[in-house]
C-alpha cells in the first residue's frame, strides 16, 4: 500500500510546475448523520418529518434535493415527480403549485417538503447540528430540461441564499460531483462546506479539492477503491474532511468513528 502514496507524493511534487500544497492537520469529533433524512422502515427518506425524529439522536441529516420549473428546492431523492407511486412529471418541469397538492397514499400528510421549511427549521431547533445537502445530476426529462450544470448552479445557489438568510451556512455541507457547481454555490455562502463526491481514485479526488479549496472529500463506502487509516490521517494532514455513505448497522458506525472520519452517513 505504501508505494501508492509514494506516486502521490511524486505527482504532487514532479509536475511541470511543482505544486506544493502544505500541512495544515484537522483534528475533530467524528459525526454521525442521518442518511436521506433518517428514513427508517416506518418513516419516508426526505421529510421534514424524519429529519425532525433524525435529529433528536444524531449530529446531523443528509438529504436530496431536486429543483422545480418555479425554482423552488424540495426534498426528493429521484428527479421523477410521484403520486401516490404514479410518475406524473420531473421536478424541472413542474410548477410549485402542482407539487404543492400532491398527498402521500394514505392522504394524511403531503408527499414533498421543501429545503427552506427544513432549514428554518434547523436553525431555530438545532442551530449546532449539520445538514448534509447532496446535489446530484440526473438524466434530462425532454429538451426543454436540458441544461443541467446550469439547473445545478443555480441549486447551488439557492442552497447558499437559504444558508445566509437563516444564519445556518456554517452548517451547511454541500456535496456534489462537479467542481463547478461547489464552487458558484462557495461564491453565495463562503462560510458553507463543499464536498466532492468520488466513487474511487482517492488520490484524484484529493487533489482536486487541494487545487480547487474544495473543503473534503463525500466518499461511498465499499466502493472497489477501499479507505484506509493512511488516506483519512493524509486528508487530515493537508486539511481537508471526509464524509462516508452510506452504513446499515451500528458496528459500521462505531468502526469508522474509532478511524476518525468526519461525517459518518447512516441509515436509522
Amino acid at each position: 500500500m505504501a508505494y501508492r502514496y509514494l506516486i502521490l507524493l511524486f505527482v504532487l511534487f514532479s509536475c511541470k510546475k511543482v505544486v506544493y500544497y502544505k500541512d495544515s492537520p484537522l483534528t475533530g469529533k467524528s459525526l454521525a448523520i442521518a442518511h436521506r433524512g433518517g428514513r427508517t422502515g416506518l418513516l419516508r427518506e426526505n421529510t421534514i418529518y424524519g429529519s425532525t425524529e433524525a435529529l433528536k439522536k444524531t449530529d446531523g441529516v443528509e438529504i436530496d434535493i431536486q429543483i422545480s420549473k418555479d425554482g423552488t428546492i424540495w426534498l426528493s431523492h429521484n428527479v421523477e415527480v410521484e403520486n401516490c407511486e404514479t410518475t406524473i412529471n420531473c421536478f424541472p418541469e413542474t410548477r410549485d403549485a402542482e407539487i404543492k397538492t400532491i398527498q402521500n397514499c394514505n392522504k394524511d400528510e403531503l408527499f414533498y417538503n421543501r429545503l427552506e421549511d427544513l432549514i428554518a427549521y434547523m436553525s431555530t431547533k438545532y442551530p449546532d447540528k449539520y445538514l448534509i445537502v447532496d446535489l446530484k445530476g440526473w438524466i434530462p426529462c425532454s429538451i426543454n430540461s436540458a441544461g443541467i450544470e446550469g439547473m445545478m448552479r443555480t441549486e447551488a445557489e439557492e442552497v447558499a441564499r437559504l444558508g445566509n438568510k437563516y444564519h445556518f451556512s456554517s452548517h451547511i455541507l454541500l456535496e456534489s460531483d462537479l467542481v463547478s457547481v461547489l464552487n458558484w454555490g462557495k461564491k453565495t455562502a463562503p462560510e458553507m462546506k463543499t464536498f466532492l463526491r468520488v466513487f474511487g481514485d482517492l488520490e484524484r479526488g484529493m487533489l482536486i479539492c487541494l487545487k480547487e479549496k474544495v473543503h473534503g472529500i463525500s466518499f461511498k463506502l465499499h466502493a472497489d477503491e477501499q479507505l484506509t487509516d493512511d488516506y483519512i490521517a493524509l486528508l487530515h494532514k493537508k486539511g481537508l474532511q471526509i464524509s462516508v455513505w452510506n452504513l446499515n448497522n451500528t458496528q459500521e458506525l462505531e468502526y469508522w468513528q474509532q478511524k476518525g472520519v468526519d461525517y459518518i452517513q447512516f441509515d436509522l
